[in-house]
């Protein structure tokens, strides 16, 4: 997945009669034709959103708004940043272990026979702290369905304190929660 800035048109048919424009950061996927829409401000809210490529030559994508995600910013996640997810976190009474680091990198290590041929997976990652949505991009991937590889597409990240909660906004929308390890 490349990682786009870009400020797109998106003309979406809420109701007969309304449209709306806005600038965001997405992400394109060339192989589904899928772009993602993670901070998608409409009006006073802010929603996740994919889109899939209908016609290239048009640029014409439909949206599915029954999946659309809202993730307005709550007062507590309002006040967090991003020196708030860096370090190293853990599952209570495992050795799994998530460690997000300063430059936009994280690595995961996970020790399990259903992982795949080695435990690790490493890549970049975007993470909007106001809203929580977290976009990884996989460089290795030893550890099989393990790790943020999967599902691909954007998570929801948030920080409160030593506890970090990942909401998955694929899949079945598993929430997952990781202590902070000193």
């Amino acid at each position: 997945m490349k990682k786009l800035t870009i400020s797109l048109f998106v003309a979406l048919l809420l109701t007969s009669t309304t449209s709306f424009s806005a600038s965001v950061e997405s992400s394109f996927n060339g192989t589904t034709g899928t772009i993602v829409l993670p901070n998608l401000v409409i009006g006073d809210q802010v929603y996740f959103l994919e889109l899939t490529l209908l016609d290239a030559a048009t640029l014409t994508f439909r949206a599915d708004l029954t999946t659309a995600t809202e993730i307005t910013p709550t007062e507590a996640t309002a006040s967090t940043v991003a020196s708030d997810l860096w370090g190293t976190w853990g599952f209570t009474g495992t050795d799994i272990r998530l460690v997000f680091n300063s430059d936009g990198t994280y690595t995961f290590f996970e020790d399990d026979a259903d992982c795949g041929t080695g435990p690790n997976e490493a890549g970049t990652y975007s993470w909007e702290p106001s809203t929580g949505v977290f976009i990884p991009r996989v460089t290795l991937d030893e550890n099989a369905d393990c790790g943020l590889s999967h599902p691909r597409g954007a998570d929801l990240l948030f920080v409160d304190g030593n506890t970090l909660t990942i909401r998955e906004t694929a899949s079945n929308g598993e929430t997952f929660i990781l202590v902070k390890i000193p």
